[in-house]
């Protein structure tokens, strides 16, 4: 169902409006390297208080053979793909303090709801010229990753994609000191408000068609079931094996430790 709302997003957005009530639509290049590396594009962009961050599907999935058959002794193997196509919704309700977001576990995608987490920046005196912009370096932690960000201070825009938030001016670019995650500022585009309107009821009626569960309980579920692989592969034929080399993993998505836990 979630492809009907990025290809929307994308028609309307694509299209430069010439309406004067217009609103900044801020364009990111994600890459992710946890595990098979990616890149996609994300869109994030502010209305009536709240934050919207979209992106397009994961582009690796696009190529990716479901189907393989091991060389040595020709038995089919299934490369396990959860539910969804890499795209992100969420939503950062500003007034309810709220953030709304989607997560692929399984064969489901499932929304959860969580108190919207305020990041603190801090200046780590560095300037910078990043993609023509003058920027400083600033820094942060959030759920057990440290950040890395390049802001520009002359543009009055205090939130970026994802999560990230509480900015004092638009980030250029963001990224972890392990390198496994980046998000690069690549074009801010002006468009009618009523596009923007237009996607959001279609969002809205997508996120409320999802199972809606707490982000502790999403938490569990990705740790007691491999982020849902090991339900798949229990549906699995007998004949059907797994890719040889795939283990079950550690947490290592972007976000490695959360409030109601402790470091060891």
């Amino acid at each position: 169902m979630n492809y009907f709302i990025y290809i929307a997003f994308i028609s309307h957005f694509f299209v430069y409006s010439q309406n004067n009530d217009s609103i900044p639509l801020f364009e990111y290049e994600v890459n992710y390297s946890l595990g098979k590396a990616l890149v996609k594009k994300g869109y994030v962009f502010e209305l009536d208080g709240n934050i919207y961050y979209n992106t397009s599907k994961t582009e690796f999935l696009e190529n990716m053979e479901r189907l393989t058959f091991s060389e040595q002794t020709g038995v089919p193997n299934i490369n396990i793909i959860s539910a969804g196509n890499g795209i992100e919704n969420s939503v950062s309700l500003l007034k309810e303090n709220i953030h709304i977001d989607t997560y692929s576990v399984g064969n489901e995608v499932i929304r959860t709801d969580e108190v919207l987490q305020k990041l603190q920046w801090v200046s780590t005196g560095e300037k910078r010229v990043v993609n023509g912009r003058d920027c400083v370096k600033m820094m942060s932690k959030f759920r057990g990753r440290v950040y890395l960000a390049y802001v520009d201070l002359t543009v009055p825009v205090n939130f970026g994609p994802w999560k990230f938030n509480n900015f004092p001016g638009l980030p250029v670019l963001i990224y972890d000191i392990e390198n496994k995650l980046k998000w690069t500022l690549t074009g801010i585009n002006k468009e009618s408000r009523s596009d923007f309107f237009d996607f959001i009821q279609k969002q809205k009626f997508y996120l409320n068609s999802l199972r809606k569960v707490t982000l502790r309980e999403y938490v569990k579920i990705y740790d007691e079931t491999d982020n849902g692989r090991s339900t798949i592969v229990s549906k699995l034929p007998r004949d059907y094996k797994q890719v040889p080399g795939q283990k079950k993993k550690k947490r290592g998505g972007l976000e490695l430790i959360f409030e109601w836990e402790t470091e060891d």
